[in-house]
């Protein structure tokens, strides 16, 4: 069950759908803020941030990438899944760039949906009740502090990072993924151990959210990201660091 006071923002213009939703969620035993539109979405967090939020990408008018976008200029920090009956790559792709840490595709279960909702939120009060944004697991030491490999120099503690003395912006998963890359170098990771560690997950669903995150790291890090140096594919299983 939810934990108390957890508070889901949903905005879908389907209005079954949306009702659906709202009411599984309800029964689960979370607070939830409806919307049927961008614009009313985000009035709703005027009062305050939600816990976590599910955006549908086609809404009329303002698109739940464009919401996606504003939320991400504020400061306040909450997991996003996105919504999409869209077949095409590029969408998804977008919304993991503007900040979205998951994605499902329509149609889609209610329960798989709730799954997720409860995997991001657990992980979220893992790392709130650590207080380390890099926090992998519960065992062992929280932070790599300052490591230099080649041409990249990362600072955990700082969370800042250098590619040829160029800084580049890393997203909360992001650094999260990036730790456990480093902290397992040289050996292989695998999607599922990604889902588990970073995402949460107890059941694993059918996603490639890994992969659209992976490729996005890899153009920051990489200075030739069609022929990585650093982050390499392990096709069938996962991916690896190589330090050269």
């Amino acid at each position: 069950m939810a934990s108390r006071n957890e508070t889901i923002l949903l905005v879908e213009d389907d209005e079954t759908l949306r009702f659906g939703l709202t009411d599984k969620l309800a029964l689960e035993g979370y607070t939830v803020q409806s919307a049927s539109t961008g614009e009313e979405g985000l009035k709703f967090t005027e009062e305050g941030p939600p816990d976590l939020a599910i955006l549908d990408i086609g809404l009329p008018g303002m698109s739940g990438l464009e919401v996606l976008s504003r939320l991400r200029e504020r400061p306040e920090s909450f997991p996003v899944i996105l919504l999409t009956a869209r077949a095409g790559e590029g969408d998804k792709v977008l919304g993991l760039e503007l900040g979205a840490d998951d994605y499902i595709t329509k149609p889609f279960g209610v329960r798989e949906l709730i799954a997720r909702v409860r995997a991001h939120l657990r992980r979220e009060r893992r790392d709130r009740s650590s207080g380390d944004l890099n926090a992998v697991d519960d065992e062992g030491p929280k932070s790599l502090n300052k490591v230099t490999f080649g041409g990249l120099e990362i600072d955990f503690d700082g969370y800042v990072f250098y590619r040829e003395g160029t800084e580049q912006s890393l997203s909360n998963l992001e650094w999260k993924i990036f730790e456990l890359l480093i902290r397992e170098r040289g050996k292989t990771v695998s999607r599922e151990r990604f889902l588990r560690e970073i995402w949460g997950y107890d059941r694993l669903p059918v996603t490639r959210t890994v992969d659209f995150h992976m490729s996005r790291l890899r153009q920051k890090i990489e200075a030739n990201p069609k022929n990585p140096t650093y982050l390499k594919t392990v096709h069938g299983i996962g991916y690896r660091f190589d330090v050269p």
